[in-house]
């Protein structure tokens, strides 16, 4: 009896493993694929103005917020293995054009906005998501990425200043930075967020606001002929982000501390 039970188990445990880990993920909290009935009202409230959400189910890189923003990456882009170590549901950065293009930011609304993901670098320089127009090399709006100026491996938040995005390049000069002092390891996991709201941008890293700064543009405009870059292409003459992302979500408002904390707490 008790070898026949011992089996049981050993036969059970990797089944219920793998329901857990493949639960984890596809209940994440915000999906419009779930049901409102299965969700809090915290939960809930994280649909509200979700613009997009790539999560790479797997392989996937489809729009699950609803919106059918397409999600183009260049043929070098992969996916890999997440946080949890299944396969084809992260997206990986490793060569020089490994990064993706989503068009329809040409069309994103001006004013508030949150940025979240999940990361794990392999190496803790480049940048990792913005707003701009490579093949002019203009419409620079904002970008999240790692001070490539003093490299000590910490995240920056900027946004322009200008009163013409679709003219303006990125340099010191034009962009409000917000610099944090947390420390960025290679290769371990962070969850990353940035909001924009009433002129304030801030960062959380895992849950901690650790930077936030007033900027002297309210609202902040965008360029319509930008659209969004994952990660960044070789003709843009700056470093590229290398490493994991997953779980990305932009809205088009400022996400609340409890919605960060929440987000958090499903990922990791």
């Amino acid at each position: 009896m008790q070898i026949r039970n011992l089996v049981l188990i050993l036969l059970i445990t990797p089944i219920y493993l793998l329901f857990f880990s493949c639960k984890k993920k596809d209940s994440s909290p915000g999906d419009p694929s779930q049901g409102p009935f299965q969700e809090t009202p915290l939960q809930q409230s994280l649909r509200k103005d979700l613009w997009a959400y790539y999560p790479f189910f797997h392989g996937s890189f489809e729009d699950k917020s609803g919106n059918n923003h397409t999600f183009t990456p260049s043929s070098s882009l992969k996916t890999t293995n997440d946080l949890t170590g299944i396969p084809n549901e992260a997206i990986e950065f490793n060569d020089a054009d490994d990064y993706a293009i989503i068009d329809d930011g040409k069309s994103f609304p001006d004013g508030e906005f949150s940025v979240s993901f999940t990361m794990m670098p392999t190496s803790t320089s480049g940048s990792i998501f913005q707003k701009a127009d490579f093949t002019g090399s203009k419409g620079y709006s904002f970008s999240i990425g790692f001070n490539n100026v003093k490299n000590d491996s910490t995240l920056v938040f900027a946004t322009d200043k200008t009163t013409d995005p679709c003219s303006n390049v990125f340099n010191p000069n034009t962009v409000t930075t917000l610099f944090n002092k947390k420390t960025i390891f290679p290769k371990a996991w962070y969850y990353v967020a940035v909001t924009y709201q009433d002129g304030v941008e801030r960062i959380y890293i895992n849950t901690i606001e650790v930077a936030e700064l007033t900027t002297t543009v309210n609202p902040l405009q965008h360029c319509k002929s930008a659209p969004f870059y994952v990660g960044t292409p070789s003709l843009a003459g700056i470093p590229g982000f290398k490493g994991k992302m997953d779980n990305l979500r932009i809205y088009t408002r400022a996400l609340s501390y409890d919605e960060v904390r929440d987000l958090y707490s499903a990922y990791k």
